[in-house]
Order: C-alpha cells, then sequence, then structure tokens
C-alpha cells in the first residue's frame, strides 16, 4: 500500500506528468509545478495534511468492509484511512514585483497576483480535496483532480495574460483568489487611478452597510497615516489600500 507521504508524492508526480505538454515544469521538493512565461509565473501547488494516516496492512477490509465505506460518511476514513490531496493555483508577476517595489507603502505580496485553493477560484466556492487512501479510487480521483486543474485551474491562470479584461472582471465583481487590495493594486499597475476607483466604489457597493465603518477607517489612517500592517479586516483593508493608492 505505500506510506502516505509516498501515495501523495506519487499522485503529485502523476498529476505533473498530465501537464508536461502545456509547458509546465515539476518541482518536487516544493510540490508544484511552474510554468514561466514572459512576465508571469504560474504556478500549481500540491497540499497534504499532517493527520495522514493508513489502515494497519494486516487489517486489510474484506468485500463487506469495502462496500460499507461507500455509503458510510466516516466508512472510508475506518477502512483505508486518509492521505489528503489538495491544489491550488497561483499567478505571480514581475511587473506588478518593481510597481510595488516603488511604492511607500510596501505589500508584503511583492509579485503575487492571485490564487487560492481551485476549487474555490470558481464562481460558486467549493472546498475541495481527494483522500488517496483507497487503493481501489486513487486512479479516479488523480485523474479528477488533474480535470479541476485543467477546467478551473488553468483558465483561472491564464487570464492573468490579459490586465485589461482582468481589470474589467475585477471591476465587474469576480474577485476570485484576490484580496480587495490587491486587486486595487493590480488595477494600478495595470489599469489606471480612474478604474481603481470604479472599483473601489464596487467594493463599497457590495456591502452598503460597511459605509460608516470605511468612512472610520479612512480617517483613523488619515491621521495616524498609514502602516506596513496589512489589515485583517475587509473594511479597514479597503481603506488602507484607498489611502496608500490615492484614491480616496
Amino acid at each position: 500500500m505505500g506510506l502516505p507521504r509516498e501515495i501523495y508524492l506519487a499522485a503529485c508526480g502523476r498529476i505533473a506528468e498530465a501537464f508536461v505538454e502545456d509547458g509546465f515544469n515539476y518541482q518536487p521538493r516544493q510540490q508544484r509545478m511552474v510554468k514561466c512565461e514572459s512576465d508571469l509565473t504560474l504556478a500549481i501547488h500540491f497540499q497534504s495534511s499532517s493527520r495522514n494516516f493508513l489502515v494497519n496492512k494486516n487489517d486489510e477490509p474484506g468485500v463487506r468492509k469495502r462496500l460499507s465505506s461507500s455509503f458510510l460518511p466516516c466508512g472510508e476514513l475506518q477502512a483505508y484511512g486518509n492521505v489528503t490531496l489538495i491544489t491550488h493555483a497561483a499567478g505571480d508577476s514581475k511587473t506588478l514585483a518593481l510597481w510595488r517595489s516603488k511604492q511607500p507603502h510596501l505589500s508584503g505580496a511583492k509579485g503575487r497576483i492571485a490564487g487560492g485553493q481551485i476549487g474555490n477560484l470558481q464562481e460558486k466556492h467549493k472546498w475541495i480535496r481527494y483522500n488517496l487512501a483507497n487503493p481501489h479510487t486513487r486512479v479516479h480521483r488523480i485523474e479528477l483532480a488533474i480535470v479541476l486543474i485543467r477546467s478551473v485551474g488553468l483558465p483561472y491562470l491564464y487570464a492573468f495574460r490579459d490586465p485589461a479584461k482582468m481589470i474589467d472582471r475585477l471591476i465587474g465583481g469576480q474577485l476570485q483568489g484576490f484580496w480587495e487590495s490587491g486587486a486595487l493594486e493590480y488595477v494600478v499597475c495595470f489599469g489606471s487611478t480612474d478604474q481603481a476607483r470604479k472599483l473601489l466604489e464596487s467594493l463599497l457597493r457590495e456591502f452598503p452597510e460597511q459605509r460608516e465603518e470605511y468612512r472610520d477607517s479612512l480617517e483613523r489612517y488619515r491621521k495616524s497615516g498609514v502602516t506596513h500592517v496589512e489589515e485583517s479586516r475587509r473594511v479597514p483593508r479597503i481603506a488602507r489600500a484607498a489611502i496608500a493608492l490615492g484614491l480616496d
């Protein structure tokens, strides 16, 4: 059956093989596959779990136990264990990294455009993980991961090739994988201040009840100045970016 880490790493390698012809190079030590273009670095990252385990080989389940795993919520865990595989997609830009390095209030994002767990990069967010412990379903689940990367992950990454269209998408409310501050920085870098103001208004319009908190956050930043510490909450995060970028 193999150790959980061996199963997981073998699955990563198998998935990476499926994207060689797409120009992705596998980096096994980082458990990611990367495609470098003129300005962009497009990456698919693999993630597992520290809680992986396999059922003792001497306690291999029989046919009845195997069938029960198909119907009971925890049956598969009890029968085979857990070997988690989660896939992420992320894009980086040299242009964005250089632009950020010249701003008075540096972003810790460097060249990162956006990204995340691939299931959450769809219009309807969904956390998707695959359990590879069951040898009878392992190949199928690896194939599902490949399909997810090809149908969702790659189109998401390739969209970064056209900043103008990406800016239109952001202003239209499609922020999958973007923090609000990162989206505003992206629009200023690749577009214009006017377009960034449109995005800012779109962000504020989404939750009108947060306008007062936004104004309070703006006033706080105007008095105390913009720090280099990124905000964890949405509204102060937007206000910080608006002040730092001269949008409000």
